[in-house]
């Protein structure tokens, strides 16, 4: 019996055995001995996976150890498309372990179609193995649109939908991870939704090709990860003609005499300016006005919290009006407005 180390270095050895007796002569005969290297070998269960936008799908993997390989075997896996994770549990595989599980999360803005997977195990002293997993992401069940809100705190208060160009509006309720989905057979549809301000008298439309309405719900979410504060507000001083445009932090809203609360998403982090200004609006002719604008400096309100009022009927000197027309090139009808804790010599 031939007897090998664990140590012993793989490839072909020569040995030679020699028969002595007495009386006879020594005869040899040679032997050829192949040392093979540590091997091993990894599957992706039956080698498919399918999840709905906004799903996931698990596989089992499997390794086996030949030759006498031991060790640890790590796990990775290539080719995963964008928005789709892949993680496994473990990612390394100990010495006297054989099972690992894939999981793959899709997000409700990845794309739709079939996608190969490599998964990859690597073990010292071994030469790398793969399998292959075909990927398949489909549009969540109801509908072929898919309309994610990756931000939970943009979810509309409500959705619907136009198949067409005319014709009725049907409501949609969310689905998981606050995915709205529908069918669209015609050439044309529209989809409109009511942000979540809590006020529920704006209302955004679209109107668009299937693909399109597709695309665009796509960009709005990767345009709107859930990141930045979202932050509560009321504005005083606005007579029933007046519209008040709130700034803070890159996020923008509305507000009026009959809602003068209102919410603003998405704010950057840190001191801001918080900014906005008052127009009058009269419909015989129409015309808008600029006539009101306040200021408010370094306002950091954690993320959740209430921002100071914003009260139009607080307005300064005529020498200040100058200085912040000047600073935003505005021409102002009546006087601007400081906060109360903002001096407002600062912006002479």
């Amino acid at each position: 019996m031939i007897s090998v180390a664990s140590t012993a270095a793989p490839g072909n050895v020569t040995l030679a055995f020699r028969a002595t007796g007495s009386g006879v002569t020594d005869k040899t005969v040679a032997y050829a001995l192949t040392i093979p290297a540590p091997a091993i070998t990894v599957s992706a269960g039956s080698g498919t996976a399918s999840a709905v936008q906004g799903g996931s799908a698990t596989l089992p993997i499997t390794v086996t150890r030949a030759n006498g390989a031991t060790g640890n075997v790590t796990l990775a896996v290539e080719g995963v498309p964008a928005n789709v994770t892949a993680a496994f549990s473990p990612s390394v595989i100990p010495d006297g372990s054989t099972t690992s599980t894939l999981t793959l999360t899709v997000r409700a803005n990845a794309a739709v179609g079939s996608f190969p997977l490599t998964v990859r195990a690597s073990s010292p002293g071994a030469t790398d193995q793969t399998a292959t997993v075909q990927l398949t992401v489909t549009v969540s069940p109801g509908g072929n649109v898919s309309w994610p809100f990756c931000d939970p705190r943009r979810r509309p208060l409500w959705l619907a939908f136009r198949d067409g160009t005319s014709g009725a509006w049907t409501r949609v309720t969310a689905g998981a991870v606050a995915t709205y989905a529908f069918t669209i057979a015609q050439p044309l549809a529209a989809v409109a939704y009511v942000p979540p301000d809590g006020l529920g008298s704006e209302v955004q439309v679209y109107l668009d090709t299937r693909a399109g309405l597709q695309a665009q719900a796509t960009r709005k979410c990767i345009a709107n990860p859930p990141e930045g504060k979202l932050l509560n507000g009321s504005v005083a001083g606005l007579g029933a003609t007046d519209e008040a445009s709130i700034f803070l932090g890159g996020a923008l809203k509305t507000a009026a005499q009959s809602r003068p609360n209102y919410q603003l998403v998405d704010v950057a982090a840190g001191s801001q300016d918080l900014l906005a200004v008052r127009t009058q609006t009269t419909t015989t002719p129409y015309s808008m006005t600029l006539n009101r604008m306040f200021l408010q400096r370094n306002v950091d309100v954690a993320n959740g919290g209430t921002l100071p009022l914003v009260d139009f009927r607080n307005w300064r000197t005529r020498a200040t009006r100058r200085a912040l027309e000047s600073a935003f090139s505005y021409r102002l009808n009546a006087g601007f407005c400081c906060g109360r804790t903002t001096s407002c010599a600062t912006l002479r």
